[in-house]
């Protein structure tokens, strides 16, 4: 069958660019060209590049000012993708995919820009200015007349442009633009001060801006990105001087080449005793926390800027110190000042940055979201702590100290292991960045005129679009004997009326219209082939020069195994089995032989795509490469008995990525799905199932992306030894989804961006991979709740709880244990995946193991050095019960 749209071979009709995702999108088509025509004149240097950054895949385009169509028709390109940048100052050469330049690396400016944030939706911060109306009224009171105004969808952009370029020829010229840039901004962001409100600082030179006739898709619906005035007079650097010294008679600017020190809205550092004794483990902690936010400049700046930190930075930081010691304490008192901080959602920043962040942060993912200039000779922010121990004489081995009171408040002594379960796979939100920003445009715009929550339309929509890619990729291989097909096997579980079937059907209807196109093909070629027959004498003829037509199928709702290994055979490209309730198909296992079949055990092969092999007396069947999707709905209250305790045995539980509704719906309004949203998914569904591949695709992860999915893997691997038993055997499968996962990202990018797929898969693509299994690892945690608590006799952490109350006792030789100590000593023999620096959570922990294993002890709260601290008093005989128990 042949569609119009197929942007995986080159020649076809674009895609995605020629739908109409604006209506002023003809009037804003030539904004990028106008926009850097103007930024850079009718003479612009001959040298330097300008670098292009798409923030999804994280991808570089570096474009001189002499390639200005090439430059223009890639923003076009990009568009369809997101949101698009451009790097302010021109780099002197290009770079690999991914880095862009900074600032020291910049050779040449058109002039000196502001960015001003209004508040809403994409901001966090409470401080902005705002309005729009208000912001524009802001600008046109400056003294100076911006030469450009972009309204970016949430603010404005204003350029201040040079009659002529400045280039830097020396290093000196580079450091007084910086210092004017720094200048001019820090007098816009004090003039904005005096109203109490709040400009960033954007005034590096290697600064990223959004380009005009682009969207901004930080939010949904998109907004477009356009010239407000591009009009305005032309300066030189003598006249932004000037500017700065009339309007800063009595403040201290920077002078070249000092640093620029952020405004300062409200500073709250990190407080410290005034001596330090090196056997005093909490001031130590303190000291060395406090010492590395000095020398890291970001840390430094989440602490000056504190009041007004963004929400992305604000995390990056909480990731940075959440599992140091001493680091909780210092992430609430550098989050205090932000007007809506609350102890609780602090708490719960703190516990997803422990399990989510599962390597160190790089200072490559900060200059990601922050412009720091500084080379501090290391790749992690968290490595300064290696140098610091040593000026303390302190050997980083050494260092176990122990992790200061989270809560001082005694906790709820019913504390089971879907506790324990919840502080290590919290809920999560559904990552929508891990999908392309149309794709999730279309899907929430979906879910809002079905009025449904927004998840369950991208859940169904993975798996519908793992069927419509079929075989076409054959594998996603990490390394030898690391390898996984793309199918899904998705289900939604939502009550009666929770309205899981008209989104599934909602969404298949592209699915639907190709089965239509492949049954009329087939109808018109047997036809066709029963003519012939007629009018041929020759038997042979029929069934050998001339075979009978096959029925296509793309998929199927209720066959029996042998039907659907039939309906294999006959369709390379993959079926999927589409059950608007799956109930009868998961009760219906074997059900056509009395329960002494095979059914089951098909099925849990063909999730693997396997060799499949049927004997029967009538016939044979075998398919070398089976694709089995398999989408549909559950009642949860219907889950427990389909999935019974056999599906944790053999593994089909674990083969499923849930979503559960929980309940939760949204009125309904007026609001209908956008054509453009709903042409777009039906042309995605379709070009991905056009796509033919001969021979048939292999994918390879790059050596950053095995690394990522390597250390994943061994995270899983360390927590299945300590997770609740019908949890545990869902990791194992995690890591699998992950290169599915992957491969479908991987194809859906190289749809949307127009673009042929490669044989690679990006580090940046797993990486997306990995957020939404985390996602789906949350949702199998409520599946699990289902089920009632899990009580095993004694589990891995009760052992290791044990062990280290022993270990505390007999160093001590005291009956009173304080409740810190036992948790250092717990976390130094356990992985860092599975440790708990949650002292109220550790608390529970060590309560529950004493009373599920009748071991008697009272609860207690000595003083110690002027703190309370939670405690247990255990008798000799209590101990000699726990070693009894530990033997």
């Amino acid at each position: 069958m042949n569609f119009i749209f197929n942007p995986f071979n080159p020649g076809t009709a674009d895609l995605f660019q020629s739908q109409q995702f604006h209506q002023d999108e003809l009037n804003k088509s030539n904004e990028a060209e106008i926009f850097f025509k103007t930024l850079w004149g009718d003479n612009p240097p001959d040298k330097g590049f300008i670098v292009l950054w798409t923030k999804q895949d994280n991808r570089s385009y570096f474009f001189s000012l002499n390639q200005k169509q090439d430059l223009i028709r890639k923003v076009e390109q990009l568009k369809s993708m997101g949101d698009v940048y451009f790097t302010v100052g021109l780099q002197k050469e290009e770079l690999p995919n991914g880095k862009r330049g900074t600032s020291e690396t910049v050779i040449a400016l058109p002039g000196v820009w502001v960015d001003i944030d209004v508040q809403g939706p994409d901001h966090k911060k409470r401080n902005l200015i705002p309005t729009m109306d208000a912001a524009l009224d802001f600008i046109n009171e400056l003294p100076l007349k911006p030469t450009i105004i972009i309204n970016t969808g949430g603010g404005y952009h204003c350029y201040w442009v040079f009659k002529t370029p400045l280039l830097f020829s020396r290093t000196e010229t580079r450091q007084e633009a910086k210092a004017r840039s720094e200048n001019f901004q820090k007098t816009i962001r004090l003039k904005a001060q005096e109203k109490d409100w709040y400009i960033d600082n954007t005034s590096d030179l290697a600064r990223l801006l959004r380009i005009p006739g682009t969207d901004n898709c930080k939010s949904f619906p998109a907004r477009p990105v356009h010239i407000i005035d591009a009009d305005g007079p032309r300066y030189t650097p003598g006249d932004i001087e000037k500017f700065i010294a009339e309007n800063n008679r009595t403040k201290t600017l920077i002078t070249p080449p000092a640093a620029f020190q952020p405004l300062k809205v409200e500073t709250v550092p990190v407080k410290e005793p005034d001596t330090v004794e090196k056997d005093d483990s909490d001031n130590i902690n303190r000291k060395v926390v406090r010492e590395l936010i000095n020398r890291c400049d970001f840390l430094k700046h989440c602490r000056d800027d504190a009041a007004a930190l963004s929400e992305p930075e604000w995390y990056k930081m909480i990731c940075i110190l959440a599992k140091e010691y001493g680091g909780i304490e210092a992430i609430h008192e550098l989050s205090r000042p932000y007007p809506g901080y609350t102890k609780e959602e602090t708490r719960g920043k703190i516990l997803n940055a422990q399990e989510g962040c599962i390597s160190p942060i790089t200072c490559k993912s900060v200059r990601e979201i922050w412009p720091c200039q500084k080379d501090c000779g290391v790749t992690c922010p968290i490595h300064l702590k290696k140098d610091i121990l040593g000026e303390m004489g302190i050997q980083d081995a050494s260092y176990t100290a122990y992790q200061p009171a989270e809560s001082e408040k005694d906790s709820d002594d019913n504390f089971s292991d879907m506790d324990l379960l919840k502080e290590r796979t919290p809920d999560m939100l559904f990552p929508w960045d891990s999908l392309p920003p149309l794709l999730s445009a279309s899907l929430k715009d979906l879910a809002e005129d079905m009025a449904v929550q927004p998840e369950m339309c991208a859940v169904t929509a993975l798996g519908i679009l793992s069927a419509a890619i079929g075989s076409n990729i054959e594998s996603v291989e990490a390394k030898k004997g690391y390898k996984a097909p793309v199918n899904l096997w998705t289900a939604i579980l939502a009550d009666t009326g929770g309205k899981k079937t008209p989104v599934i059907g909602r969404l298949m209807k592209p699915v639907h219209a190709i089965q239509k196109q492949l049954h009329d093909e087939y109808e018109d070629a047997h036809k066709k082939w029963v003519d012939r027959q007629k009018n041929n004498q020759d038997s042979k003829t029929k069934s050998n020069d001339d075979p009978e037509p096959k029925f296509q199928s793309i998929y199927t709702t209720d066959p029996t195994i042998e039907a659907l290994i039939e309906l294999l055979n006959n369709n390379e490209h993959g079926v999927m089995l589409n059950q608007d309730e799956m109930s009868a198909f998961l009760l219906g296992f074997n059900k056509y032989r009395g329960g002494n079949g095979g059914d089951r055990e098909q099925y849990l092969n063909l999730w693997s795509a396997t060799p499949i092999k049927i004997d029967r007396v009538s016939k044979q069947l075998y398919v070398y490469r089976p694709f089995l999707t398999l989408l549909g709905g559950i009642q949860p209250g219907k889950a427990k008995l389909l999935f019974g305790e056999d599906s944790f045995d053999d593994g089909l539980i674990t083969r499923f990525l849930f979503y559960r509704n929980d309940d939760i719906y949204n009125d309904l309004t007026s609001h209908e799905w956008r054509v453009e949203h709903e042409n777009l998914w039906a042309r995605l569904v379709q070009s991905l199932y056009n796509a033919r591949y001969n021979p048939k695709l292999k994918l390879k992860l790059s050596q950053d992306a095995w690394n990522i999915f390597m250390d994943y893997e061994n995270y899983l691997t360390r927590r299945k030894q300590f997770d609740p038993g019908k949890f545990k055997v869902f990791l194992p499968k995690a890591s699998n989804y992950v290169l599915r996962i992957s491969g479908i990202l991987h194809a859906v990018e190289a749809a949307i961006s127009n673009q042929q797929m490669t044989s690679v898969v990006s580090a940046a693509t797993v990486n997306r991979a990995v957020n939404l299994v985390n996602y789906f690892l949350s949702q199998a945690r409520k599946i699990i709740e289902l089920y009632g608590p899990q009580k095993p006799e004694i589990d891995l952490n009760q052992k290791h709880v044990l062990k280290a109350i022993i270990s505390i006792y007999n160093s001590k030789n005291n009956s009173v244990l304080i409740t810190e100590e036992i948790q250092a000593e717990f976390n130094s023999s356990v992985p860092e995946s599975v440790q708990i620096t949650n002292i109220s959570s550790f608390g529970s922990l060590v309560k529950q193991t004493l009373n599920e294993n009748k071991i008697k002890f009272e609860k207690k709260r000595p003083k110690i050095n002027g703190k309370d601290r939670q405690a247990v008093v255990l008798e000799k005989t209590a101990i000699k019960a726990i070693e009894k128990l530990l033997q």
